[in-house]
């Protein structure tokens, strides 16, 4: 659907797919909670051509359909100056490029030295007054692309996006050896029984798939890109150690390189936007 912001306002602009759709069908369609919309129509925050509505309200195409879906919420996380690359924004999404080396966010809202707190600094700045909601995470040492939320009433659709997998996350892998053609890595993965920090491919362990094509070979180093079908902590790095490929450098799971940061960047997005249903990729230069 076609939309426009205007203030705390969203106005969107019904198609032929919402045609004789229920109010509650398209709040359904959007992942919104049972009590958020009682909420949001006892409060008259969902409007249909500014009138009031109910459940079973029907839009027609070229309605006009008004949620206040943004009022000011506080930064909940403390911010901090630092180095943001914002490699896209609109008015539900930020896309942000993680350096090497932190958390995307601390384990206490109290805490500082993460992403979570630089986007915090960049919504103080400029004056977007939202909670900060990252979408998914990367490793510490991992570099790349992560998502966040700027609008919490969709919130839930682009977690059930990411869960469904209609957020595509590609990443490129540095890895030891060299890989001779494209493949798939289907093992389930659980922890390391023996290490707190480590997982493992185990047959007790939730079920993985990753595909990766050989980018290029260099000597005993081979860039490969990688696309996950599911999304398990570590799942590239215990995969590509499973079949003999570790990340170069990556400490855990295969040997340290001095002075090399682990070969793992998350180099692109891509997904449908979630009002729109444009087609969005982003994507950065590869770093290795």
């Amino acid at each position: 659907m076609k939309y426009v912001r205007q203030k705390e306002w969203l106005l969107l602009l019904c198609d032929k797919k919402y045609h004789l759709y229920r109010m509650k069908e398209l709040l359904d369609a959007f992942g919104v909670s049972e009590s958020v919309q009682e909420e949001f129509m006892r409060d008259k925050k969902i409007l249909l051509n500014r009138r009031v509505v109910n459940k079973d309200t029907l839009m027609k195409e070229g309605d006009t359909i008004q949620i206040k879906a943004f009022e000011p919420q506080e930064i909940d996380f403390i911010a901090e100056k630092g180095n943001l690359e914002v490699v896209y924004e609109d008015d539900l999404l930020l896309v942000v490029n993680k350096p090497r080396g932190i958390m995307v966010h601390p384990d206490s809202k109290e805490k500082g030295g993460t992403l979570a707190n630089l986007v915090a600094n960049y919504y103080q700045e400029k004056g977007i007054m939202t909670s900060v909601r990252p979408i998914h995470r990367l490793d510490t040492d991992t570099t790349g692309l992560v998502i966040f939320s700027k609008c919490s009433f969709f919130q839930p659709l682009l977690d059930k996006m990411l869960k469904e997998k209609k957020i595509k996350r590609h990443y490129y892998a540095f890895v030891e050896g060299v890989v001779e053609q494209d493949g798939k890595i289907e093992a389930p993965i659980g922890r390391d029984r023996h290490d707190a920090k480590k997982f493992r491919v185990s047959k007790t362990g939730k079920y993985a798939l990753t595909h990766y094509k050989v980018v290029r070979n260099q000597k005993k180093f081979t860039l490969l890109e990688c696309v996950l079908d599911t999304g398990r902590t570590h799942q590239i790095r215990v995969h590509l150690a499973h079949i003999g490929h570790p990340i170069v450098a990556d400490v855990l799971y295969g040997e340290d390189y001095d002075h090399l940061d682990m070969g793992l960047q998350a180099y692109k997005v891509v997904f449908d936007h979630p009002l729109t249903n444009e087609r969005v990729q982003v994507a950065i230069p590869c770093a290795f």
